[in-house]
């Protein structure tokens, strides 16, 4: 704030701004042990990360965990705990199509061999009434992935709608 001071000379600064500037340092007090952590320690800080989330999840904001999210599975985009809590969150809180079905096609490109999240997405894909040829599409897809048990694919087939 003090460079924004001077580069506006004798001109006050607008009260409203300086409310927000003083709002967002109080914010920042906040969160600042959880951003240290993160500084202080090597990746993927699983640890860190899991605290710093279910703080914000208190705070009740879904921008920050979303952001948050994505920081932690930028770290470490093979943790599949994390993707399948991610997804939950979106899928609970977030409930936006757009967002939450981009999010599921991020974590099968990351972690094709987790059976419940191509599970998940073919639920996501049925709730939000998407048409019945993307459904076989996923399907399709995930039946490629390769996964080492029957029960697997049993779980990929009973999620599959019938008609």
């Amino acid at each position: 704030m003090t460079e924004y001071k001077e580069w506006l000379g004798n001109t006050p600064v607008d009260s409203a701004l300086n409310n927000r500037y003083e709002a967002a340092l109080k914010k920042r007090q906040l969160v600042i042990q959880y951003e240290e952590a993160l500084a202080n320690t090597a990746p993927p800080h699983e640890d860190e990360y899991h605290h710093y989330i279910e703080y914000e999840r208190k705070q009740g904001d879904p921008a920050r965990v979303m952001c948050l999210m994505e920081r932690a599975l930028t770290d470490n985009p093979l943790n599949s705990t994390r993707w399948l809590d991610y997804l939950q969150y979106l899928d609970q809180v977030v409930k936006v199509k757009n967002v939450v079905l981009s999010v599921y096609s991020r974590a099968i490109r990351n972690i094709p061999w987790v059976v419940e999240v191509w599970t998940q997405y073919m639920l996501a894909q049925q709730r939000y009434k998407l048409h019945f040829s993307h459904l076989e599409e996923t399907l399709e897809e995930a039946l490629k992935s390769g996964f080492s048990d029957s029960a697997s694919y049993l779980s990929l087939w009973q999620c599959f709608p019938s008609l």
